[in-house]
Formats: structure tokens, C-alpha cells, sequence
């Protein structure tokens, strides 16, 4: 099982080089675990993934479009929404794949 809410918080933690918006260091999610607030922490990741895989899913048949700040870089994915489950496991791998993509592309790394 594909895990999103760790997928977030790890792409913000990185995307952050690894700080909160007002300069603390973040956990790495296993270590959030541990902290007293960070099963709430968690479960509210949790919620922001479910409700862009949910909107995600009941709007198939668009292009989503991921855009860096700073990059220059945008990246599109088509998806469609007569897919059996294998095709929605391969379509959201290939999208995790884009977001990956697109934060080492906007830290200047070697595109993967």
C-alpha cells in the first residue's frame, strides 16, 4: 500500500530542507511518530492526501498539472476514469513518480 500522507509530509519536509515555516526542524515522519502530538500530526496528513486523491479520483479525465514555485519546470499527467484497479495502482505510482520528478528538478538534481 502506497502510503500519500508520508509521500506529502517527506516532499514538504525535503522541499523545506527540512524545516517548519518558521525555521524548526521537522522529524522525519517515522520520528513524528514518536513525538507526543505526532499521531494528530499524522492523521491531518493523512487527511489533506485523502482529499487530493479524492479529488483526484472524481475528476479522472483531466490533466493534472503540478507546477514547482521557482522551477520553471510544470509538469501533466492525463488520466481516465474507465481504469480497472491495476491501472489506478500504475496511474498514481507513475503520479508519485511526477512529484518526485518535479521537487528534484526544482533542487537542480538529475531528473529520475
Amino acid at each position: 500500500m502506497i502510503d500519500y500522507a508520508k509521500i506529502g509530509y517527506e516532499a514538504y519536509r525535503e522541499a523545506s530542507g527540512g524545516t517548519t515555516f518558521d525555521g524548526r526542524p521537522m522529524p522525519t515522519w517515522e520520528e513524528l511518530g514518536q513525538l507526543p502530538h505526532g499521531a494528530r500530526t499524522r492523521r491531518l496528513w493523512g487527511e489533506a492526501a485523502a482529499a487530493m486523491i479524492s479529488n483526484f479520483v472524481r475528476h479522472p479525465a483531466a490533466t493534472i498539472q503540478i507546477e514547482v514555485p521557482g522551477s520553471g519546470r510544470e509538469s501533466a499527467l492525463m488520466v481516465h476514469s474507465e481504469m480497472n484497479e491495476e491501472q489506478w495502482e500504475d496511474t498514481l505510482n507513475k503520479l508519485d513518480a511526477v512529484v518526485k520528478s518535479a521537487h528534484a528538478a526544482a533542487k537542480g538534481a538529475p531528473r529520475g
